[in-house]
């Protein structure tokens, strides 16, 4: 498996760790999507990934 294919799925248990740590810390607070950082910034870190990897694989082996 090359690098990008095995840092999406790490990156994303990461992201969720850290947001479920910051959730067990206020369990009255009750944050909507946007407002919870690491969701958004694993999701946009996923992307990101994604994109390196279909573009790295896209290009064959010439």
């Amino acid at each position: 498996m090359c690098a990008f294919c095995v840092a999406i799925p790490a990156t994303a248990v990461s992201g969720l760790a850290l947001d479920q740590k910051v959730r067990k810390n206020n369990p009255q607070k009750r944050l909507s999507f946007y407002l919870r950082p690491y969701i958004v910034l694993t999701l946009l870190a996923i992307l990101l990934l994604m994109a390196a990897s279909v573009f790295f694989h896209g290009r064959g082996s010439t």
